[in-house]
């Protein structure tokens, strides 16, 4: 009698199974190979191995450098901050920020032989063994002065001497930019692309 009912009682749950899966057409439910104990551990630990190395992969493609050029998302700013303390920006997107203030006013960018960029405040242009930037947009210029990119540095100077493709201005701010130019393209100091942007068509 006993031997009966547990015939019955195991071989109930089956029928429903086929029930199901005849009537439903579901496949029947199975557990994921490794939590049921069908795989080895060896083959799990490497199977995450591999995608964890996929990730760090990709995260070192994001900010890799080709030729001493960040990528540009990496330098891209996604607004202006809510508030801009005193000094000259230096360096800002994927490298440390900070303020240039005196007795360093000037910040400078340079560039390591393994093609790694950094920003760094210098007492002055001269003092700069790279690229100097002397100003990160307008409100570090005096008088009408505008922050204007050249190739050789970034600096003060007229209206006149600096096209409007190469004013530098602050993403999010459409003022800092002439009436149909946004601020939209980081500007490339010697041959790196920069977290400082240009006005552009």
């Amino acid at each position: 009698m006993t031997r009966a009912v547990l015939v019955r009682s195991v071989a109930a749950p089956a029928l429903a199974l086929t029930a199901c899966t005849s009537v439903l057409g579901l496949d029947p439910p199975s557990l994921a190979p490794c939590l049921d104990g069908g795989c080895d551990a060896a083959v799990h630990d490497a199977a995450v191995d591999s995608a964890t190395d996929a990730l760090d992969a990709s995260a070192e493609a994001e900010t890799s450098t080709d030729s001493g050029t960040l990528e540009s998302s990496c330098a891209a700013s996604d607004a202006a901050p809510d508030a801009i303390p005193a000094g000259v920006l230096c360096g800002g997107g994927c490298f440390g920020a900070t303020y240039c203030t005196s007795p360093n006013p000037v910040c400078c960018q340079t560039t390591s032989d393994a093609g790694v960029t950094t920003y760094a405040c210098t007492s002055s242009e001269s003092a700069c063994t790279g690229y100097p930037i002397v100003c990160a947009n307008d409100d570090d210029c005096a008088g009408n002065d505008i922050c204007c990119h050249f190739a050789t540095k970034m600096t003060c100077d007229t209206t006149a001497a600096c096209p409007t493709t190469d004013l530098v201005c602050r993403p999010g701010l459409p003022i800092d930019c002439p009436t149909g130019k946004a601020c939209n393209v980081p500007a490339v100091n010697a041959g790196v692309t920069s977290p400082y942007y240009l006005c552009q068509p």
